[in-house]
């Protein structure tokens, strides 16, 4: 099974990165991410069979609860070369990024490159406007939220897109 873990982000701030995202509809070729699908991926673990090992792993992560703000649009690699369209974490990052690091640490991950907190909102295959694609990146404020928990989450990957569903919630002190 393909497993991740994941912080979710309250239902009515989903909305509102749903909406702005709509701007991009008709400048952008690409797959939109659903507002229930939007979350903070904290660390992707990729395939594995022993979910329960990982759930043992991640149930021995020390944190405590931390705020997050979700602000900016920007895109990876590059706003000329664009691939994935995301929101960025302001406030918060450094905690994501610590999250990132214990998991690394406690699932003996290999490979724990830099980590850039964010939500993805779309993949990319071309863009149709960029003049009007450099006008719609802004540093919109979306809202923030407090982290209590997060997520080990499985996605199933179809036509329609991926389908995620939570294997186990941990919560943070």
């Amino acid at each position: 099974m393909r497993l991740f873990i994941a912080i979710e982000i309250p239902a009515e701030i989903k909305l509102k990165i749903r909406a702005y995202a709509k701007k991009f509809e008709g400048v952008l070729d690409a797959r939109f991410v659903s507002a229930k699908n939007l979350h903070i991926t904290a660390k992707f673990i990729g395939e594995t069979k022993d979910s329960d090992k990982i759930k043992a792993k991640c149930s021995e992560i020390k944190s405590e609860k931390f705020r997050v703000e979700l602000a900016r649009i920007g895109a990876f690699p590059s706003k000329d070369n664009i691939r994935v369209l995301w929101v960025g974490v302001s406030d918060g990052a450094k905690e994501i990024e610590n999250l990132n690091q214990q998991l690394c640490e406690k699932l003996d991950m290999k490979e724990c490159r830099q980590f850039n907190s964010h939500i993805t909102l779309a993949r990319v295959k071309n863009v149709r406007d960029k003049k009007k694609l450099a006008e719609l990146f802004t540093d919109e404020e979306f809202g923030e939220f407090e982290v209590s928990a997060f997520k080990l989450m499985k996605s199933t990957l179809t036509p329609n897109g991926p389908v995620y569903e939570v294997i186990e919630q941990f919560k943070l002190q």
